[in-house]
């Protein structure tokens, strides 16, 4: 992390920051509009797609004096509007973080910030941390717990790692902080360009792609609350959200939960989300044979198609992350073709029965993701202990 002694800086950008912050786009609303939406920013940072290899801070001036000196704190990123794999090894999403040095305190940027990369095509999820810490380095101190004043730092996430130059498409990427998010920018990672100077080389390198392959789509989860009907979807449970009105994710849960013997931390949610033909919809059964396809367990009766809602929990305790797939089973609604099927539904789900780690005391914020649809505001719950409890007089 880079720190600033934000005094001395602000007396040599001041007069320059003027001048060069028409090169940085506004930043988004901090409240996105649509609470089941945020909008897609590419371009905060005022840079060509060759400037995130070769200088990705050079409207640095203006972002200090965007986001420091004129107090528009936040989590931003940026990203390169498309990468050819052939020609880069590397996928930078710069990072600029900027807040009061009391709420940074609060904070361990590098270690708890988490990158949320989603390929729209497929709906695959990938979660790491953001920010790789350098080798052998020391925790910078913390200060000013109390102060007022402005602080920032400079960071890169190389979104390669995931081995997403291998694999194109287009990936919708945020960050996690807490309960606090990034804004949202998109990269598409093309398919691989053949090299070779013969021309008919890589005519024939071309004819010799295959697509990548679309597996069936997984069982449903066992574990999903709530009494079955016998057309199949479970009765939402008490307390469970409406769907959204548009594409989008609601989840409900206890603010606190205490740990006491039998305790149960139930994740109520809705959706309405599409079905997407290539990769949702369920098979019909194979016909009995040694060349039958094994195909996941569905169940009785068999479901139209399997949504997967991806959940990324954050805890303010440490920097781990939890990752938790919900395969929701489809029953009706979906009319087939090569166009998505818009359907809703509920669900339910204990995550103490999931995720052990959920029995350490702390605060947790819940994220949503399915493709391009995700829950800007996270469901926050808060586990306690029965030690964490005032004793009888106290």
């Amino acid at each position: 992390m880079r720190r600033r002694d934000l005094t001395a800086l602000a007396v040599v950008l001041a007069a320059c920051a003027a001048t060069s912050a028409q090169d940085v786009a506004p930043t988004p609303p901090a409240v996105p509009p649509d609470p089941w939406s945020a909008p897609v920013t590419n371009g905060l940072f005022g840079l060509d797609d060759a400037d995130f290899w070769t200088n990705p801070w050079k409207n640095g001036e203006a972002l200090f004096s965007k986001h420091v000196l004129d107090g528009d704190y936040g989590l931003f990123i940026d990203a390169p509007r498309s990468v050819q794999p052939a020609d880069r090894s590397t996928l930078p999403v710069p990072i600029y973080y900027a807040a009061m040095m009391k709420d940074a305190f609060k904070v361990d940027v590098v270690a708890q910030t988490r990158v949320v990369a989603a390929r729209l095509e497929d709906r695959a999820i990938f979660v790491d941390a953001a920010i790789e810490p350098p080798d052998n380095a020391l925790p910078e101190p913390k200060i000013g717990e109390h102060s007022s004043d402005p602080t920032f730092s400079q960071h890169t996430s190389d979104l390669a790692r995931f081995g997403l130059l291998d694999q194109p498409g287009t990936y919708q990427v945020v960050l996690l902080l807490g309960q606090q998010t990034s804004n949202v920018v998109r990269t598409v990672v093309e398919q691989r360009r053949m090299q070779s100077d013969d021309p008919e080389v890589v005519r024939f390198l071309e004819a010799q792609r295959k697509p990548r392959p679309i597996p069936p789509p997984p069982a449903p989860s066992a574990d999903l609350l709530g009494e079955p009907t016998p057309d199949g979807p479970r009765r939402a449970l008490e307390g469970t959200p409406p769907p959204p009105k548009d594409e989008g994710i609601a989840l409900a849960i206890d603010r606190v939960l205490l740990l006491k013997p039998g305790a149960q931390a139930v994740l109520k949610g809705s959706y309405r989300l599409a079905v997407l033909p290539k990769h949702d919809l369920v098979p019909p059964p194979p016909a009995p044979g040694p060349d039958a396809p094994a195909l996941p367990e569905y169940g009785a009766p068999r479901p139209q198609a399997v949504i997967t809602i991806t959940l990324v929990i954050v805890g303010s305790g440490g920097p781990a992350h939890l990752v938790v797939p919900l395969h929701l089973p489809v029953y009706a609604g979906v009319e087939g073709g090569e166009q998505p099927s818009i359907v809703e539904g509920t669900f339910a789900v204990d995550l103490l029965a999931r995720q052990r780690s959920l029995l350490q005391p702390q605060t947790f914020a819940i994220y949503a993701f399915c493709g391009a649809v995700w829950t800007p505001k996270p469901a926050v719950i808060a586990t306690v202990t029965e030690a964490m409890l005032p004793r009888p007089g106290e």
